[in-house]
């Protein structure tokens, strides 16, 4: 995957007040009361656990190269009470169990914001292989619909 151009909504390269970088998270900003249920009509190339390797490309058409730490992921769709949008949720399997057990709001602790981008076909996702003519995402995909089409998404 090439280089692409800064981004302008990347929080990655802002910097606070006293000029040092900032790491955006939202901790500070959730209350906890987050639910989870099974995600609907994923477009996947999986059968059961997401596995993904070490470097992953994320968004439609392959935008935004991540390391990720190998292994089988899980995912979920993450509601807040009260609203009807929700956000996917990948999570690594062992840590969701042993860490985590199994509550969403465990893990918004450590969520933090890594990058947003666009989103011009109506889903976002994650991917990794050999591109594939004519698709979004490359051979090996886990892709959800948005909640309401074009967009961004925010890693």
């Amino acid at each position: 995957m090439g280089a692409t151009s800064p981004n302008p909504y990347s929080f990655l390269n802002q910097k606070s007040l006293k000029g040092e970088p900032m790491k955006p998270v939202l901790k500070h900003f959730i209350t906890h009361n987050f639910t989870t249920a099974e995600v609907k009509n994923p477009i996947t190339s999986f059968d059961g656990d997401i596995i993904l390797p070490e470097l992953v490309q994320m968004g439609e058409g392959n935008q935004l190269e991540q390391k990720a730490k190998p292994g089988a992921y899980i995912a979920y769709a993450i509601y807040r009470d009260g609203f009807d949008e929700h956000a996917t949720m990948l999570v690594r399997k062992d840590e969701w169990v042993n860490r985590y057990h199994e509550d969403v709001n465990k893990v918004m602790d450590d969520i933090h914001i890594v990058n947003v981008r666009g989103v011009d076909g109506g889903t976002y996702g994650v991917a990794y292989g050999k591109p594939v003519e004519f698709e979004m995402y490359a051979e090996h995909h886990f892709a959800v619909r948005t909640n309401y089409g074009d967009g961004m998404f925010t890693l």
